[in-house]
């Protein structure tokens, strides 16, 4: 991310890495924060007025020895809600989450590695990529139940983040690719002033794992400091900010999960190309299988510079042939309830198996040791059929069931029953 390089100690096992997305008219001062340690070494703001490129004079990310996400799972939690979204961008935010594993767009961080020679600049073919999965959104959890302090601190964050781990049943030490995502409700302070996103991680030693963590700001309680119709006019754009800082965050926190250890140069790798409103660089809207979304584009270091895609994306596992239809199972309990004058009720229970096909009729045989007096006969009844002419004396009963493939197996007799 652009403006930390944080780490907070909190006891003497936990650690805390973070990095902050600064608002796009961030008035973010210099000097650190003291009550939480974070020292801004960047500030990307959106300038009022007029365009901004990219930069020319850029260093590479290069690799620090640390860990990527590979088979990245996201849990997403709408903390303290509680029904409110006046901009809609609930529903926003998880389209682009589900949409966005295994696009084009997200398989730029499939350039970064983890696993080869600290210092780095490229993969060139080794160590083990960064992960672009389809299905990346795992779940989501609207937990109301935690109240969001008025003013939240980092320390809430990772809080809730190990509430959600615990709801999720997320274990960091088997799951070290799991990313907990914290969307923030409507006007609630963000815990970083003049930020809209920040990622982090709970470092807590081998014996647990680490806890990747990112937080987002409601964007439409920050107006267009934090991407309100940053690309799109009208009621098209109010929810512009919710994909772009989403899919900032969770590029940066996949190729940088533990802060300062993967990827990055001073900055990561959605950093240079935050903002940007003129040449390719620029931000653009990307269709994905769940709607189109306004994105900023991606530091590669593969082209030297900001671009919306690297290499070839995964194609989705093709579906399953569907197996082709059998006859249907056998039906079940038959029972029979001799009405007099000559009728009787035969009722039954579907199959447990159509075959894969509905069934749609059903042959009843009744059967009686006199001669003349047994009867086969067919219904689209599911359940129940009603007998006439039936001759006095004993009777038992039988279904078998038809799909359109075949005939079912007869299901086991019925009880005899005195028929009169």
């Amino acid at each position: 991310m652009s403006v930390v390089n944080v780490r907070v100690m909190l006891g003497t096992a936990l650690m805390v890495s973070a990095c902050l997305l600064l608002g796009a008219q961030s008035g973010l001062a210099s000097a650190p924060n003291s009550a939480l340690g974070l020292t801004p070494h960047a500030l990307m703001e959106r300038p009022a007025t007029g365009t901004l490129s990219q930069a020319t004079s850029i260093n590479p990310m290069s690799y620090h020895g640390g860990p990527v996400l590979q088979s990245v799972r996201v849990h997403l939690v709408l903390w303290g809600w509680q029904g409110q979204d006046p901009a809609g961008e609930g529903p926003v935010l998880t389209a682009f989450l589900k949409g966005v594993g295994g696009s084009p767009y997200l398989n730029l961080v499939t350039q970064y590695c983890q696993g080869i020679a600290t210092g780095a600049k490229s993969c060139n073919g080794g160590g083990q990529p960064a992960g672009n999965p389809f299905n990346i959104l795992q779940d989501s959890w609207s937990d109301d139940a935690n109240l969001v302090p008025a003013a939240p601190k980092d320390a809430d964050i990772m809080a809730e983040s190990v509430r959600a781990a615990q709801h999720f049943g997320v274990d960091p030490k088997n799951h070290p690719n799991d990313l907990v995502f914290i969307a923030l409700p409507d006007h609630t302070p963000f815990p970083h002033k003049g930020a809209c996103g920040y990622h982090g991680s709970i470092l807590s030693g081998a014996s647990y794992g680490d806890l990747a963590y990112l937080a987002i700001t409601y964007a439409l309680s920050q107006g267009q400091a934090c991407g309100e119709n940053f690309l799109n006019s009208g009621n098209a754009g109010v929810n512009d900010g919710v994909s772009i800082i989403a899919g900032h965050e969770l590029a940066e926190a996949i190729t940088d999960p533990i802060n300062s250890t993967g990827w990055q140069s001073g900055q990561e790798i959605g950093d240079p190309c935050i903002w940007l409103t003129s040449g390719k660089a620029a931000s653009r809207n990307i269709t994905l299988p769940t709607g189109t979304f306004a994105v900023q584009t991606l530091w590669s270091n593969a082209v030297n510079g900001c671009d919306i895609t690297w290499g070839q994306a995964p194609s989705p596992s093709p579906s399953p042939s569907p197996s082709p239809a059998s006859p249907p199972g056998a039906a079940s309990g038959a029972t029979a309830q001799a009405l007099g004058n000559g009728q009787a009720t035969v009722s039954w229970t579907p199959p447990v198996s159509n075959g894969g096909s509905p069934v749609t009729a059903y042959a009843l045989y009744a059967y009686t040791p006199t001669p003349g007096g047994s009867h086969l006969v067919l219904t689209t009844n599911p359940t129940s059929m009603s007998f006439s002419g039936l001759i006095p004396g004993y009777y038992t009963f039988t279904v078998t069931a038809w799909n359109g493939v075949g005939w079912g197996p007869w299901c086991a007799w019925a009880p005899w029953d005195l028929i009169t």
